[in-house]
Parts: structure tokens; sequence; C-alpha cells
């Protein structure tokens, strides 16, 4: 993860996964709650989880 955040920026960063099968034995939190995501800051989080790719996309925030 560090290379990642030197590389790219936090601020370039999308948080995603096509193992649906994970929820078969964790439960949702678990499967994002990485330890090195949770050493972040919130803001850094916040960007990765869903943030980033709402402002690539330029969704409006509001709704």
């Amino acid at each position: 993860m560090d290379w990642l955040l030197a590389a790219a920026g936090a601020d370039r960063l999308l948080w995603g996964s096509d193992f649906s099968p994970a929820l078969g034995h964790l439960t949702y939190e678990q499967t994002i709650a990485l330890p090195p995501l949770r050493a972040l800051p919130i803001a850094d989080r916040t960007g990765i989880y869903g943030a980033n790719l709402r402002r690539l996309l330029a969704v409006d925030q509001q709704g």
C-alpha cells in the first residue's frame, strides 16, 4: 500500500473488489477494513472509499 500511495497519492486511488464470495465469510466492514487503510487520515480513506470516484465522474455529491 505504501508504494501505491507514494506513486499515485491517496487522491488518485479507488477501492474496489470483484470478489463477492468474500461476503460469505466476512462482513462488509471487514472486507474494507484493511490495516494499511485504517492507518490513513480520514480524508484519505473517504477519498479511496468513494469520494475520489465521485470526483472523477463529476457526480454531484448533494444528490
